[in-house]
Parts: C-alpha cells; sequence; structure tokens
C-alpha cells in the first residue's frame, strides 16, 4: 500500500496539479474574474496581423499592461518550452486540465524569464515581467502588453503563432483565449 501512495505521489508531482482554477496572469484584486482579462484587451484572437512579408491571424489577446509589471501563470503546470528571441521572449506552460484533457498556455513579449522547461508552476509562480520603457522602444511595439495563447497542443512547436493565414490553420492549434477563460474563470 504504500509504494502505491509513493507511485501516485510522484504520478501527480511529474504531471502537475490539475489546473481546477484559473486566474488573471497579472496579481489584480480578483484574479478569477473574467473582468480582470476584458478591461485589458486591446487585440482580440484571429484578426489579420501585417507583417512588412505576409499577413497572419492574430493567435492570442494582448492584454494591456504597465512598464515592468510582473506576469504569473494562470494555473498549476509545468513548463513545456521556453523561448528566447526577443521581442518573442515566451514560456509555454502544459495544464492538466479536470475532464483529463491537457491544454497550454503561453505568455509572449516577457524580460526577466524567472522559470525553465521542466519547473512545475501554478498561479503563484512569477514567470517574468513585461517590458520595461527601454525594452520596449527596442521592440517597436507602441503598448506595454502581454500576449496570451491558450493552445489546443504544441504539435507545432509553436510555429502557429506566427504563420496561421486561415481561421482552419488558426483553430488546429490554438482557442480563442477569451472564450476559454470565459468559460474556466469561476
Amino acid at each position: 500500500m504504500l509504494l502505491l501512495v509513493v507511485t501516485l505521489s510522484l504520478a501527480q508531482d511529474e504531471m502537475g496539479l490539475a489546473a481546477n482554477r484559473i486566474y488573471s496572469p497579472f496579481i489584480e484584486q480578483n484574479r478569477q474574474s473574467i473582468d480582470s482579462i476584458t478591461s485589458r484587451i486591446f487585440s482580440r484572437f484571429g484578426v489579420l496581423r501585417k507583417t512588412p512579408i505576409t499577413g497572419h491571424l492574430h493567435s492570442g489577446i494582448d492584454l494591456r499592461g504597465i512598464y515592468g509589471e510582473k506576469v504569473y501563470a494562470i494555473a498549476p503546470g509545468r513548463v513545456e518550452r521556453c523561448y528566447w528571441l526577443f521581442p518573442n521572449i515566451a514560456v509555454a506552460i502544459k495544464h492538466n486540465m479536470p475532464d483529463g484533457t491537457s491544454i497550454y498556455s503561453a505568455y509572449i513579449h516577457l524580460a526577466d524569464v524567472k522559470v525553465r522547461e521542466g519547473d512545475l508552476v501554478d498561479e503563484k509562480t512569477e514567470l517574468g515581467r513585461i517590458f520595461n520603457k527601454k525594452e520596449m522602444k527596442r521592440s517597436g511595439f507602441r503598448t506595454p502588453h502581454l500576449h496570451l495563447e491558450i493552445r489546443r497542443n504544441f504539435l507545432d512547436q509553436g510555429k502557429a503563432s506566427f504563420s496561421s493565414m486561415t481561421r482552419t490553420d488558426l483553430e488546429k492549434h490554438l482557442l480563442d483565449p477569451l472564450i476559454f477563460l470565459s468559460k474556466n474563470m469561476k
């Protein structure tokens, strides 16, 4: 019986705790309120993004922040990937949902990343911060913000974030974060 308990404990630690609650990625008065998300949105999922070469559909939501504001995980999980290419420095976390499925949250345009691949995190874990004024100027962005994605899978290694030209391409790997958060924030 003791062996069974140890095995279950190890399995839970390896996979991380289930994401029973979803939180805002920012420390706010009520981190479980969808209003804390909707009041910050300035670019929505699926809108056409223009780049010098081609356009793609926006793979997440952009949440307005303040210079240097800390960013936290939205739920318990394991850091799946970290990307270090400025200005798209990012952390992607795998979350086990209560229904047995997994989703991934991705936090893009971070600075001063505090986690590494394989780390277990929860909603109290600081992942990094939004750019400061100097980093914002270097990035070319106009507004300090967090790009937040909710991904169905990571089969594309994150490439759908900048290469999805149709809604079908986009939804193959990603979910609309606002719909996901609205359903899962209590």
